[in-house]
């Protein structure tokens, strides 16, 4: 895994659009603009990829805002590895926890792969599910 250059948005655009079809397509320039504004971490590697950012709610987490992995690759594991790496970016980023969100309407396989990561519901709003997994332990004072 590495971290997104500017050269990588066209694949990220296509690979949005590739799994969620052209209903959610995000075009390149919309992430180059993100991208340029410094909103989004992006991590990448060759099966997918997935977007971290600041929480807006609670500065002191990282919120995905997106997790994208190739259909093909589903089911080997590639999700949780991905997850997990973001989780220690954040870490290493200063962020207490991450948070995400789904529709609720989602795939069962899909919040159970969030459960199964450690992620916990913590609250159900405006029909999405968001999810928080503490990731740093309490500091000591």
């Amino acid at each position: 895994m590495r971290e997104l250059t500017f050269d990588d948005l066209n694949y990220c655009a296509k690979h949005r659009a590739n799994c969620y079809g052209e209903l959610l397509e995000v075009s390149e320039e919309k992430l180059r603009k993100k991208f340029l504004k410094g909103k989004i971490k992006f991590l990448l590697e060759d099966v997918g990829y997935v977007m971290l950012r600041d929480d807006y709610d609670n500065p002191a987490y990282a919120h995905i805002s997106a997790i994208l992995i190739e259909k093909m690759k589903h089911g080997k594991g590639f999700g949780s590895k991905i997850l997990k790496l973001a989780e220690e970016t954040a870490l290493k980023s200063g962020f207490d926890g991450i948070t995400l969100s789904v529709r609720p309407e989602g795939e069962d396989l899909i919040h159970a792969f969030y459960k199964k990561n450690g992620y916990e519901k913590v609250k159900e709003v405006n029909n999405r599910v968001y999810y928080l997994k503490k990731i740093r332990k309490k500091r000591e004072i």
